[in-house]
């Protein structure tokens, strides 16, 4: 078993800490900085800076080369662009977690600006629409308030499972929709929308995203609101009847316990609108990439799987699905769950070995203090910490275990057939493992 040191002393855990919170600080002209001031980084060219060494693939590799040569604090510069990379736990927990009222920025973008998403949590200025949404997020998104929609992720979980025996070679769009699913019925009742499905994917390929800036501003506007003004259109009318049918999405609870800032100001609403409407486009995405993650590695790991379904059974004793209430019973579970989480972060790294085994029976945190329960770090530090953290954890961790329950998952390989010799991320904004095939059986239909 590996102890908790080697757990946050590895380079590549290092790099986990990093890539999940890549810190970007964007030093404009009228803010000049002393190049004496920045932290050391390889050496750039006139006016392209470091632009040639920026990875596009193999990330890990060389971001964990670079802490080497550079040290815990790396500075490149993409033409007039500066950016700072955390390299060490001590130094992004120290920084954005300690220090995060310094370090809770967003440098301005006009492509930004020109979208209409530079009052969103993820890429709002610190001030005061981010304080406000975290108090939002502790309100209606804290583990107590989360609890209630249970019963959609777990119904959610069982279509899902039931779609995926189905048709398993469509594995990757099931997952897509889970995500989408469960993270809408709660956020504002009811299911996606094509144009909702058009926002992840220009999410996920953001170059593309720059180029269409115009028509994705209006997507986004429409994604911001539509769903919004259904929820509102709802409550009033049924109000008006006296149904409160209506209230139960996170999106009607803010509307009629008046949680909108300042009650009666014209920004109330606006700020329900942006605040529901960041969740959902970075929140599928990561939570997608993690779970179709999770089928690549029992796929993998014949070992593990068993293991872990052998667990599963003994709490349900075959005869029932898993619930979120089984939790307090997961122990093999949750150190797969915290595996699936360290080995794919939603940056794309290279952790080597996928080996639940580690979380069993370790410390809280290591010698010098740092956490090794990955749900520490991978949701981000300090102030940015993700709002939906615990709808993530929940819904990944019932998923899994229905998965487990019902499906057995045989080796994978590539599109073509042909044997996977390396595992390889995406490019791309939040990085996704590259398309695989696997075999997906089941288990039992009777419990669904």
């Amino acid at each position: 078993m590996l102890n908790a040191e080697f757990i946050l002393s590895d380079p590549i855990i290092y790099t986990i800490a990093i890539c999940s919170t890549i810190w970007f600080i964007l030093f404009q002209k009228s803010h000049p900085q002393r190049v004496e001031s920045l932290p050391p980084g390889p050496k750039p060219l006139p006016i392209l800076g470091n632009a040639h060494q920026i990875p596009t693939k193999n990330i890990q590799e060389v971001y964990s080369k670079w802490r080497k040569l550079y040290g815990g604090i790396v500075h490149v510069t993409v033409g007039k662009q500066h950016i700072v990379l955390l390299n060490t736990p001590r130094h992004a927990f120290g920084l954005l977690e300690k220090q995060g009222k310094i370090y809770s920025h967003r440098p301005s973008s006009v492509m930004i600006k020109m979208a209409g998403l530079d009052t969103t949590w993820t890429l709002s200025p610190y001030g005061d629409t981010v304080r406000h949404f975290r108090k939002l997020g502790r309100y209606i998104m804290g583990p107590q308030a989360i609890g209630k929609y249970e019963p959609v992720q777990e119904d959610e979980a069982r279509s899902f499972v039931r779609a995926l025996i189905d048709s398993p070679d469509e594995l990757l769009s099931h997952v897509n929709r889970l995500m989408s699913n469960v993270i809408l019925r709660i956020l504002y009742g009811y299911s996606p929308s094509p144009e909702l499905d058009a926002i992840s994917n220009a999410v996920r390929h953001l170059p593309v995203f720059r180029r269409r800036a115009k028509n994705l501003c209006e997507l986004f506007q429409h994604v911001h609101s539509a769903p919004f003004e259904m929820v509102k259109k709802g409550l009033d009318e049924d109000i008006a009847v006296g149904n409160h049918s209506s209230t139960n999405s996170l999106c009607a609870t803010l509307l009629l316990e008046g949680l909108t800032g300042q009650p009666g100001s014209a920004g109330s609403e606006h700020s329900i609108k942006m605040f529901l409407g960041s969740i959902y486009p970075p929140g599928q995405e990561t939570t997608s990439a993690t779970l179709y993650m999770f089928f690549f590695m029992m796929g993998n790991n014949p070992g593990i799987q068993a293991k872990a379904r052998a667990e599963i059974m003994s709490i349900t004793g075959g005869h029932r699905l898993p619930q979120l209430s089984d939790r307090t019973s997961f122990v093999y579970i949750m150190a797969v769950f915290k595996e699936v989480l360290r080995y794919h972060s939603a940056a794309p790294l290279d952790p080597f070995e996928f080996k639940p085994e580690r979380f069993l029976d370790i410390p809280a945190k290591t010698p010098d203090g740092y956490p090794t329960d990955p749900r520490q770090y991978v949701f981000g530090f300090g102030r940015r910490t993700c709002p939906a953290i615990h709808l993530a954890e929940s819904t990944l961790l019932i998923s899994i275990a229905t998965v487990l329950a019902t499906c057995d998952i045989g080796p994978c390989f590539n599109p073509d057939g042909s044997k996977i010799e390396k595992f390889q991320y995406t490019p791309t904004l939040v990085a996704h493992s590259l398309p695989f095939k696997c075999s997906i059986n089941a288990i039992s239909r009777e419990i669904l």
